[in-house]
């Protein structure tokens, strides 16, 4: 936890991008990031709905699918526009 945090907090970008998946598993925040875009989910702010565990068998954080409610966009097209454009 302490290795994750000083990376969040007192790094810069470049030394962000280079050590960011030496402690959260890549391959689970990807999974997750894909999860909250096909939802339209906005319910994963800064402050809240983010889960992460510490996997002892890879030695890494991984992200819990957590919240993920379908956006308006999904019941009301014509009124909220289109689908995420990063999606496709």
């Amino acid at each position: 936890m302490s290795a994750l945090l000083e990376t969040l907090n007192n790094t810069n970008d470049e030394e962000f991008y280079n050590t960011i998946f030496d402690i959260i598993d890549e391959d689970s925040f990807y999974n997750w990031t894909i999860w909250y875009l096909i939802a339209g989910s906005s319910a994963q702010g800064s402050l809240h709905n983010v889960r992460m565990y510490f996997d002892p068998s890879v030695g890494k954080f991984k992200m819990v699918a957590w919240d993920l409610s379908i956006s308006n966009w999904y019941f009301y097209p014509d009124k909220y526009g289109q689908v995420d454009p990063y999606m496709f």
